[in-house]
């Protein structure tokens, strides 16, 4: 970064200031300490000024976003949680992955979540189950995710399946992790059908099919029902 920065003063060439700021947007996606979604617009914006087209377009970009995100806390009702969602959404996506700012983003995901926002409560679980924006805290992610699984979300029931089924912040459970797959599958969320089906085929939390199609189809038909069918036929 010394580098560039420096190359970019010697040469005064606006394709190292281009250069410069798409590394800070790399370093926002990674979540790396050295990123700055300020010092990736300071760069775009005197590259921009400099003729270069790239720059001026992640700049306005970037200017954009701001201006969305201003007019979004303006036009804000109190207790209003889909917008806090929104605009928790909007810090967090930022352009092209690169968060305008993660942890301000989660600020507001965690408001719309104790609003009951069952999306805000997937979203805030799944941060603390990866540490991503978030201190990493394995309970708090199953605490999160069950709230949003006892509001039918199907993401979040095959989430809260794969922490039971590998005891990550609550005790291994395979028969909670096939309720809460068999919930989200029935929803039709293609992992937790997937996830569901390989249950069967071990034998975790529901006794095991050992033959193959189609009489191993018609074995999950008599033990659940002709949906369950399906997603035995599609993932074996």
């Amino acid at each position: 970064m010394k580098y560039l920065e420096q190359a970019a003063k010697e040469s005064k060439d606006p394709e190292y200031y281009t250069e410069m700021g798409n590394f800070y947007l790399l370093l926002c996606k990674k979540d790396n300490p050295l990123a700055s979604m300020e010092k990736a617009e300071q760069c775009f914006s005197h590259a921009a000024k400099m003729g270069n087209v790239q720059a001026a377009k992640k700049y306005a970009q970037i200017q954009q976003l701001r201006t969305d995100a201003s007019q979004l806390k303006q036009q804000m009702q109190p207790g209003d949680r889909d917008a806090l969602l929104r605009l928790g959404q909007l810090y967090i996506h930022g352009i092209e992955g690169a968060p305008l700012d993660k942890k301000e983003g989660y600020r507001f995901i965690l408001e719309a979540a104790n609003l009951d926002s069952p999306e805000a409560q997937y979203l805030l679980g799944k941060a603390y189950e990866s540490g991503s924006g978030v201190k990493k805290d394995a309970e708090q992610a199953v605490r999160w995710l069950r709230k949003s699984a006892a509001q039918h979300h199907a993401g979040a029931q095959n989430e809260l399946g794969l922490l039971y089924i590998q005891g990550e912040g609550v005790e291994r459970n395979e028969h909670a992790a096939f309720k809460h797959w068999k919930a989200s599958a029935m929803q039709n969320h293609p992992l937790a059908q997937y996830n569901l089906v390989g249950l069967y085929m071990q034998g975790l939390g529901v006794e095991k099919i050992t033959r193959k199609r189609p009489n191993g189809s018609s074995q999950v038909r008599s033990k659940a029902n002709r949906k369950l069918c399906s997603f035995w036929d599609s993932y074996t």
